[in-house]
């Protein structure tokens, strides 16, 4: 029962990384009444230890101590609980009082250090701090390994190099300077350097943990994947959650095939710890490898929503585009990599695509060509050239591209459905059908290629043969949770009750407990049955079951923000930028709440947070200048927009919120002379529509064409300019200027799904049979768009197609039933196709709408044909 040896026992336990066997000393010493600013501080640092931050705050949180060393430790202890629970702001309150305590506590100078890291500040701040902790403490083993982290950062190597020395030389013995040592080596490919601090490490410390898992790693990076496979289980063994060790695991498992349990390690692992790239990037790679490109996407969302320039995330975003089928997002990844990469193969890849880009087609090209037969295990730049084809159009060279990459991967599901898609674009559905076929037959659970057959058989318009792929799937594997999603994305266009697609939808949710996409496509739904309660209480659900997700953070703010609920938007908004403190988007989300609060300086304030880390984004110039707007204050708008001119006199973003606030009060002249100094800045397309726009309403058309043919001609690859040309002269009735401009888009983008849509109902008008190619073509790409479906379904029965055309017009009609000329023209086609009484129901609804109503008068007339 003697205090002090508990407690000296304690601290020697603690001492040796017993931290467990600390904790049950201390307590014991806590029960012998030893002082508490003796015995509370080790109780803290070794709860701290063991990652059991709820105990440590709930039996420290509230606990007085005497003396400022001991209320500076416990406060230091309670700032990393805190701050390892999510909240950065109340860590900071601690370390700060800690400090004040203190000064000289080198524990809490290294916590500032670590929350201005978090925080974004800069490395000088965290820097600052730092360097105060080693003038205390030159030889702080945590302050000499943080020196080295901020120099590696900043490219120091050789004084990265020379401060972990410096740890290593002042305690030899210290097996956390060891292990950092030892990491170091690993990251900078030293081998030799890791295998000679691993000898120091096993020769003093063989059974620690660290040891243990620097040996396993050690053994992966050399390929002895059943050595270090044998190893990560000893650690697991004693600490099934140790997080490194889980992803080792994985990462090990994915390297020797055994890809179910190294998905259920990484699973862990993201349970979590959610936010971490690394883990989404090696489980988006599985799923990948597994053929399951859907789910990729899903995992690398979050991922990119945080980290949006990371080039690897971005480069295998790209292939699971890619082996989805989305060309569109895949070119749009592998473009945003090439602009933030520059280092490796990957970027090599990027760097022949920009050329092509540029125009150096017969280089960029050579470029690809020639990495490709570089490894021929890889298929990054096959990928790639991919890509670049379909873009341009080139189907011929694309097939040969996928004829490479089958040589290379002959039994890969996902390179028969890359050949699926080129007959689609190419219009030969019959070679398609086959490929997406062949897919399956080599992965009977491969989604896209049965998502794709689905689509093919919807354009037939044979719903029931579109169900049956998924029945088929699901009947192997009824918890197939995107096989579930995708069915009920096909009853939502085919006319099923909302009790049906809510239970299928549930069933996706319970299929993957753990996946936020069911979890959403619920939360969507609701919204679309227009019952605000339900999806904001789905929305908390879905948070309630994977707390920490920044997507159904997000959800549940703006579902709250539907209905009305402002404070309970603001508040989830606020966890959201917790979650995502470098996303400026996340800033607008708040602003948005605090707009409806009518708390316009605080939206004010978040606006220019996210211009402050984004000064050209547009959502926060328009939603800044539409702030000071809506608060009365147009002349502190437009000091603010020549503010932001000052500061960064390079940027647009000044120029084009000044020319958004004389646009919002129609001062046309003053807005085109801000739009067209913010283009002198940096040529951006919605800066160079408004221009015009602002032009034209100031009386100066033809300024506004000259500065339209201008940007049109130095920027010939952007159809920003001729799409919006194309609708003006639609709106205006100059039907022949349209299809003229609408023509010019599809020249730029063929795949630009407004132009094709709208093209094709000025043809079908024209009863030119070319518009149902148009209509098709718009249809393949967004086959559940009911504007488009609307399209193709009338140009089908003006095309001598109405009962396909009808079935088309229905499933529109059931993804949109607000749209009256939507069912009008379902009772046409329906009328055409012989089905009267289904005509008559469909009309007989429309003349419920308003006397005024332009469609009740023509449904009237109709209905008095048949």
């Amino acid at each position: 029962d003697n205090a002090e040896a508990r407690l000296l026992l304690a601290k020697s336990l603690l001492a040796t990384g017993d931290a467990a066997g600390a904790e049950t000393e201390v307590r014991k010493a806590i029960g012998a009444h030893a002082p508490d600013d003796q015995a509370y501080p080790v109780l803290a640092q070794a709860l701290g230890a063991q990652g059991k931050f709820k105990e440590l705050t709930r039996d420290l949180g509230d606990r007085k101590l005497g003396t400022p060393a001991a209320r500076s430790a416990v406060n230091v202890a309670l700032a990393t609980a805190t701050l390892a629970q999510g909240n950065a702001k109340h860590a900071k309150e601690l370390a700060d009082a800690a400090l004040a305590d203190q000064p000289a506590n080198v524990r809490a100078l290294l916590l500032e250090a670590q929350l201005a890291a978090q925080g974004g500040i800069g490395v000088p701040a965290v820097r600052e701090s730092v360097d105060k902790a080693l003038k205390v403490a030159p030889d702080d083993v945590e302050a000499l390994l943080m020196k080295a982290e901020l120099d590696n950062a900043e490219g120091k190597a050789a004084d990265a190099q020379a401060a972990l020395q410096h740890a290593v030389d002042a305690h030899p013995k210290s097996i956390v300077a060891r292990a950092a040592a030892f990491s170091y080596a690993i990251r900078g490919g030293k081998l030799e350097d890791a295998k000679a601090q691993l000898a120091k490490m096993k020769a003093f410390a063989p059974g620690d943990l660290r040891t243990v898992y620097s040996d396993a790693l050690l053994s992966a990076m050399q390929g002895d994947n059943a050595h270090a496979r044998e190893q990560v289980q000893r650690i697991l063994a004693a600490q099934p959650d140790n997080l490194p060790s889980l992803y080792l695991s994985g990462m090990i498992d994915y390297q020797m095939g055994a890809y179910a349990s190294s998905e259920d390690s990484l699973r862990r692992v993201l349970s979590k710890a959610p936010a971490d790239p690394s883990v989404r990037r090696l489980l988006a790679l599985l799923y990948l490898r597994t053929g399951r490109a859907q789910q990729a996407v899903d995992a690398l969302t979050p991922a990119l929503q945080r980290y949006p320039d990371n080039p690897v995330l971005l480069r295998i975003a790209g292939e699971a585009y890619l082996a989805s089928g989305n060309l569109a997002l895949a070119e749009r990844a592998y473009e945003h990599a090439n602009a933030v990469d520059k280092n490796n193969v990957g970027s090599e890849v990027r760097l022949a695509q920009v050329r092509l880009a540029a125009g150096d087609s017969a280089r960029g090209f050579s470029d690809l060509e020639s990495l490709a037969a570089k490894d021929a295990s890889a298929s990054q730049a096959d990928l790639a050239l991919f890509s670049a084809h379909m873009q341009r159009q080139e189907y011929d060279k694309a097939l040969a591209d996928v004829d490479v990459l089958e040589k290379k991967q002959p039994k890969a599901a996902f390179v028969q459905n890359l050949r699926g898609i080129v007959y689609m674009a190419k219009r030969d559905l019959k070679d398609a059908q086959a490929s997406f076929e062949k897919a399956l037959a080599l992965q009977p659970d491969f989604l896209p290629a049965a998502r794709n057959l689905a689509i093919i058989d919807l354009q037939r318009g044979d719903v029931q043969a579109a169900r049956d792929r998924y029945d088929k799937m699901l009947a192997k594997d009824p918890k197939n949770g995107p096989a579930l999603l995708a069915l009920a994305e096909l009853q939502g266009v085919s006319g099923a009750s909302p009790d049906d697609i809510r239970k299928t939808i549930e069933k996706a949710v319970a299929a993957s407990p753990t996946s936020p996409a069911p979890r959403l496509a619920l939360i969507a739904f609701e919204e679309r049955q227009k019952d605000v309660k339900a999806a904001v209480a789905t929305a908390q659900s879905a948070l309630a079951a994977i707390p920490g997700d920044p997507q159904l953070t997000e959800a549940v703010g703006a579902t709250q923000l539907v209905a009305g609920q402002y404070n309970e938007a603001a508040e989830s908004f606020k966890k959201l930028i917790q979650l995502q403190p470098q996303n400026p988007l996340t800033y607008l989300r708040l602003a948005q709440a605090q707009a409806a609060l009518k708390d316009y300086s605080g939206a004010i304030d978040s606006e220019r947070k996210a211009l402050a880390l984004k000064p050209d984004l547009p959502q926060a110039v328009n939603a800044l200048a539409r702030t000071y707007l809506l608060s009365g204050r147009p002349d502190e708008a437009v000091a603010q927009a020549r503010g932001m001119q000052k500061e960064h006199p390079d940027s647009p973003g000044g120029y084009a919120l000044e020319g958004d606030i004389d646009s919002a009060q129609k001062k046309w002249s003053e807005a085109s002379l801000a739009y067209k100094m913010g283009l002198d800045r940096k040529p951006i397309a919605a800066l160079a529509v408004r221009y015009y726009v602002a032009l034209k309403n100031a009386g100066k058309g033809s300024e506004a064409t000259a500065a339209a043919n201008k940007w049109m001609t130095q920027h010939p690859d952007d159809p920003s300019m001729p799409l919006m040309l194309a609708e003006q002269d639609q709106q205006q009735k100059d039907l022949a200027g349209a299809k003229a401009g609408y023509r010019k888009v599809l020249g730029i983008d063929a795949d630009n799904v407004i132009a094709l849509n709208n093209l094709a109902f000025l043809l079908t008008e024209d009863k030119d049979p070319k518009g149902l190619e148009y209509a098709e073509h718009a249809h393949r790409l967004a086959p559940f768009n009911p504007s488009i479906l609307d399209t193709y379904g009338w140009s089908l029965m003006r095309n001598g197609q109405a009962a396909r055309g009808a079935r088309l017009l229905r499933m529109a009609t059931s993804l949109a039933p607000g749209e009256p000329e939507i069912r009008l023209h379902l009772a046409q086609a329906l009328a055409e196709s012989g089905d009267k009484a289904g005509a008559r129901k469909e009309l007989t609804e429309l003349t419920k709408l308003d006397k005024a109503s332009p469609i009740r008068a023509e449904a009237e007339k109709l209905l008095g044909t048949l």
